[in-house]
């Protein structure tokens, strides 16, 4: 279908009648192949919110195709349908995840991480990678501004950030950008303030992240729950193994090799964070990072404040 308005719009047809065939061809992009897509899709496993790229999609198109004296009604679509679609599926987003949190607590009786839970609800109505793009960027939203008090999981948890310096390293980082975004915006607004603007934006959006990242690390905990290790490093790492998965846990900080074996960091910034435990997996586990990146490792390396009781507790844990 958008194909044929594709064809139609580059007739000699449309030439004459522009006036009359824009209003079609607009009223087709931004409801008729939504709606008949929804019906195509209603019955099947593909998340309903895919109709909203469908319909992201549709206002493109028409924006090239459609001469730019007879896009009224469309830019009436842009100002006033994005936004209101933008709302309703961050709303739908924050409901499912207030939901599921309610349904882990009745269930089980814990309280489920949010940002797992925000995870879990994307990969529910939205496509793959966009999913997880998209948990990701509420998260660091989330967790920078809106996330103040830390989520006791179970009894048994571990911190990763205490003696490693790294919410040092990240404050400073921060502060640098709030300095270079500042300086750079003055010098920059001297030969065009618009250049200036859109670094600075891209630079505050940066400080967010790195702001959001450093929240959760300090309101994420590690967590041994019925069974299970959730390793948890901020927003950009987690790994979630069956305690009867690990060979063997081992202090040390050396950087090493394994032959035949994917030894992975569980940590970005491993090289100025540094780890001191090694631990090897029966079977390798998948490192999910930020906007959906997954890593396969059988050997990972990571950093655990309490190292040492930590081992043990995985040791008595197999054991069991």
């Amino acid at each position: 279908m958008m194909a044929g308005l594709v064809l139609i719009s580059q007739t000699v047809l449309f030439q004459i009648h522009a006036s009359e065939l824009s209003v079609g061809i607009t009223i087709d992009f931004i409801l008729t192949i939504p709606v008949a897509y929804f019906f195509l899709i209603r019955k099947r496993s593909i998340p309903k919110i895919t109709v909203v790229p469908v319909f992201v999609l549709g206002i493109i198109i028409a924006s090239f195709i459609l001469p730019i004296d007879q896009q009224g009604y469309l830019t009436l679509a842009k100002v006033w349908l994005i936004p209101i679609i933008e709302l309703t599926v961050v709303s739908v987003l924050i409901y499912n995840v207030r939901k599921l949190i309610q349904r882990f607590k009745i269930e089980k009786n814990i309280t489920l991480d949010f940002y797992d839970a925000i995870k879990q609800v994307a990969k529910e109505i939205l496509p793959g990678k966009v999913a997880f793009v998209f948990a990701t960027e509420i998260a660091m939203i989330v967790y920078a501004f809106f996330k103040w008090k830390k989520t006791k999981i179970s009894s048994i948890h571990f911190t990763n950030y205490k003696d490693n310096g790294v919410i040092a390293l990240l404050s400073i980082i921060i502060f640098m950008v709030i300095v270079e975004t500042f300086v750079l915006h003055l010098l920059i607004a001297r030969w065009s303030p618009i250049a200036a603007w859109i670094l600075s934006i891209a630079s505050i959006y940066t400080g967010v992240q790195i702001l959001g990242h450093l929240k959760a690390l300090l309101l994420r905990s590690t967590t041994i729950v019925e069974g299970t290790l959730y390793l948890r490093y901020g927003i950009l790492g987690d790994v979630k193994v069956a305690i009867e998965n690990i060979e063997k846990v081992v202090c040390t900080n050396e950087v090493f090799e394994v032959e035949n074996k994917e030894v992975k960091n569980l940590s970005l910034l491993r090289d100025l964070e540094g780890h001191n435990i090694a631990m090897y997996f029966k079977e390798p586990v998948i490192l999910q990072q930020a906007y959906g990146f997954t890593k396969k490792a059988d050997v990972l390396l990571l950093h655990i404040d309490d190292h040492r009781h930590f081992s043990e507790t995985i040791a008595n844990n197999g054991k069991g």
